[in-house]
């Protein structure tokens, strides 16, 4: 079957967030733990959906992956050593496939959705970051052409481990990368 792209609406919030949520395997880390089941987490996805940048991916009726795309640069990436600080760029945020769809391609199919609205967008880079602990992750974007741009050290949320660390990776994009599937 073939996957569509939606924009999400407020109503698709919850399901997002159950999507990711289904990821929630919780890393932990010296002092603490990092997972989808932060609590801020919710609020994020919800914030994506009446924001207009948070997309749901369908194969059929199911909900097939999730991802946003916010064109704002988080404060946290001021230390990022980006190749073009100054070009244009959004950032890919909270991409999760459902776990029966996995390791078919549509983790790939969504990167290049991501790339494509970026394109559409004006954007030169499309810009995300992975824990360093989630090894398939960060293989997954250095396979589809990402570069490692360093890592930094974000505020957590958890008190036992208030920081935590982020690899940050981008790729520059092209006018070709603008040619996809329709959003609905």
């Amino acid at each position: 079957m073939t996957p569509s792209l939606h924009r999400a609406t407020p109503q698709d919030a919850d399901a997002c967030y159950g999507l990711l949520r289904s990821h929630a395997v919780t890393l932990d880390i010296p002092l603490g733990s990092v997972s989808w089941d932060h609590p801020r987490a919710a609020g994020l996805v919800h914030a994506d959906a009446a924001a207009g940048r948070l997309y749901l991916v369908r194969e059929g009726p199911t909900l097939a992956a999730t991802f946003a795309i916010v064109d704002e640069a988080s404060p946290r990436f001021k230390s990022v050593q980006w190749a073009q600080p100054d070009a244009r760029a959004v950032y890919l945020h909270r991409l999760a496939v459902a776990a029966p769809l996995q390791g078919a391609g549509l983790g790939k199919w969504c990167v290049a959705q991501a790339e494509r609205i970026a394109v559409l967008a004006g954007s030169t880079y499309l810009r995300l970051d992975a824990l360093p602990a989630e090894v398939r992750a960060v293989t997954f974007y250095q396979r589809l052409g990402y570069a490692d741009r360093g890592i930094i050290r974000v505020e957590s949320g958890d008190p036992r481990q208030p920081l935590v660390d982020l690899v940050c990776f981008e790729k520059r994009l092209d006018a070709a990368d603008g040619r996809s599937a329709p959003i609905s």
